[in-house]
């Protein structure tokens, strides 16, 4: 798992999309080496506030863009704001096919300050006994 959390990382800039799937990740050229890919999206330039009120809408990652991911070999997917995908849907179908495919998940990622492009990306989380998710402290590394 960790050769997951360590390596080679793309951050795409997705920021005034509503919704990433196929034709905004294509649009993104996405490198075809780098298996991790981070979302920089509209929700960045909120974390300066602090203690931002919550959003009317958010830029998430639908089921076909998942999908998408997945087919290309995609093994962690992250993003700025709290959820990967919308609320909307109570069956979490974007989660479902990301982790379905042993796809990593990292929300709420600060990526304010972050440039798209490529990094490598540190991804250290804290070992939690019967969680299904948690804390980890997140570095990026210019290449």
């Amino acid at each position: 798992m960790l050769d997951t959390l360590v390596g080679d990382a793309f951050v795409a800039d997705v920021r005034g999309q509503q919704t990433v799937g196929p034709a905004e990740l294509e649009a993104a050229r996405l490198p075809v080496d780098v298996p991790r890919v981070l979302f920089l999206t509209d929700w960045s330039a909120r974390w300066a506030e602090g203690s931002p009120s919550f959003p009317d809408s958010v830029t998430c990652v639908s089921h076909d863009g998942a999908r998408w991911l997945v087919d290309r070999g995609i093994r962690l997917v992250g993003t700025d704001f709290i959820s990967i995908e919308a609320g909307d849907d109570p069956t979490f179908p974007v989660h479902r096919e990301l982790l379905g495919a042993g796809t990593v998940i990292v929300e709420g990622l600060d990526l304010r300050d972050v440039p798209a492009g490529r990094y490598t990306l540190w991804c250290l989380p804290l070992k939690l006994r019967d969680g299904d998710g948690g804390p980890a402290r997140v570095v990026l590394v210019a290449d």
